[in-house]
């Protein structure tokens, strides 16, 4: 929605005419940046989405790099998960979306594992 500057409104509540219409809050970041420099619109996580980086977070948790650390974010220390909030918050970009859940390049990453033993 825009002003009648033609910018994009940033109120929490947009007026038009007598009925207010909700505005979408802007995400504050990626949740699961792993690109560093991704691009595009912050997605809200739905249930699918959620559940799906969850148990994707489970796997690299036990893994290196970049992923793994992202997944002790979304893990935490003592193994349990965030609480829901810190997905509402938050969103992600559809490529990190992408990157974070690829079984095959957990597959990969849990194959360099035990091969280096690293």
């Amino acid at each position: 929605m825009m002003d009648i500057l033609g910018k994009p409104a940033t109120m929490a509540m947009v007026s038009t005419s007598n009925t207010a219409l909700p505005f979408k809050r802007k995400r504050s970041r990626c949740l699961i940046d792993c690109v560093g420099n991704a691009t595009g619109d912050l997605l809200p996580f739905k249930d699918v989405t959620k559940s799906k980086v969850i148990s994707c977070a489970m796997e690299w948790a036990e893994l290196n790099g970049n992923e793994g650390e992202l997944a002790g974010e979304i893990i935490g220390k003592d193994g349990e998960v965030l609480p829901d909030v810190k997905f509402q918050e938050h969103g992600y970009h559809r490529h990190c979306y992408n990157r974070f859940t690829d079984v095959s390049k957990i597959a990969r990453a849990r194959t360099k594992k035990q091969n280096t033993g690293k």
